[in-house]
């Protein structure tokens, strides 16, 4: 985005909790490392797809499960606000 590069890490479960935060990270270039940008809550993340219509970016996730195990979810898509994904 805008000449910066991200990386959008999909986190799925930590023992039996679903309901994590998945992370966006972006390049420092001074450090030549990712370093954390932004923290998404997400249930059980699968996937990340980032993709951008009319030169407006966005990020869907894909929802695996939550906490009750259920699997009756919807995936969600964000929208970069010019400095996070609302």
């Amino acid at each position: 985005i805008d000449d910066t590069h991200y990386l959008v890490v999909a986190n799925h479960n930590v023992d039996a909790t679903s309901q994590l935060n998945s992370e966006v990270f972006v390049w420092d270039s001074t450090t030549s490392q990712f370093v954390s940008h932004q923290l998404i809550p997400t249930k059980g993340a699968h996937a990340w797809e980032h993709f951008v219509i009319d030169n407006v970016h966005y990020l869907a996730v894909a929802n695996y499960r939550d906490n009750s195990r259920s699997f009756q979810l919807d995936s969600e898509v964000f929208v970069w606000n010019g400095a996070c994904f609302v």
